[in-house]
């Protein structure tokens, strides 16, 4: 293998799919052995070997790279290949070639599983950075505003408006900003589900004005439809330093 070896860990992450390949010839509850056996991709009675494939490879796309273990692509290819070789080691010829082409399409399929890892770990990361990094600007010391940016994802918007209601419990904010002018345009339906939870709130809900920036007009009707839902006023502008103009006026201040 290409990386240094770990070998417990190596063993451990391999042990299902061995586990699955022999309940795949094991005898039948009446002993009888298995009869033409016929390794063809997606077969039914390979499901549990495939999806122990698929799972190996997302585990291992799912981790960060490090000196030990198996943590990348020529990984898990080598692992898979020198499975093939040991379990080729005692069967006929016929057999062999049929288990090595075999094999070679679990390759594949771990290649596919492994690049779903990557994505999704990248994924993750990079709401855990969106979340951790997201501010919550005061204004003032009693007008808060949240400015939504990228894609956030609900647990990301989840923490940022978790944040925003502390600080208007925490200073009694009259007024607030919401500015989601740099959300991507797909998450937008679920921003506003989200921000509709939140202006449901009772601690938000008639007793705090909220300034929207950033809505598009072709947007603006439904954040419009939206208002009439919730009990929380919204006023809607396109600029954020009017938005704080008209929000500080609300708060007595100049």
């Amino acid at each position: 293998m290409p990386s240094e070896v770990a070998r417990a860990a190596v063993a451990a992450q391999l042990t299902p799919l061995v586990h699955a390949l022999s309940a795949m010839v094991a005898p039948d509850r009446a002993g009888r052995a298995v009869s033409n056996l016929e390794l063809r991709p997606g077969l039914s009675e390979l499901r549990e070997v495939e999806q122990a494939v698929a799972f190996l490879a997302s585990n291992v796309g799912s981790t960060r790279r490090s000196s030990k273990g198996m943590a990348s692509g020529y990984d898990v290819g080598a692992a898979l290949f020198s499975l093939r070789d040991v379990l080729s080691m005692e069967l006929p010829a016929a057999a062999t070639k049929e288990l090595q082409s075999y094999i070679e399409w679990l390759v594949v399929l771990a290649g596919e599983s492994l690049a779903h890892g990557r994505e999704q770990a990248a994924l993750e990361r990079f709401s855990d950075e969106l979340d951790a990094g997201t501010p919550l600007l005061m204004i003032t010391q009693e007008l808060p505003a949240a400015i939504f940016v990228c894609s956030p994802e609900r647990r990301v918007v989840a923490g940022i408006l978790a944040r925003l209601l502390l600080a208007v419990v925490r200073t009694g904010a009259k007024a607030l900003i919401i500015d989601i002018s740099g959300v991507s345009k797909n998450w937008i339906p679920q921003l506003r589900e989200s921000l509709e939870e939140f202006f449901e709130n009772p601690r938000v809900g008639g007793k705090t004005t909220v300034f929207m920036c950033g809505i598009s007009n072709s947007e603006l009707s439904t954040w419009e439809e939206l208002e009439k839902r919730v009990p929380t006023t919204l006023v809607f502008e396109n600029y954020f330093d009017i938005c704080v103009q008209s929000a500080i006026q609300i708060g007595k201040g100049r």
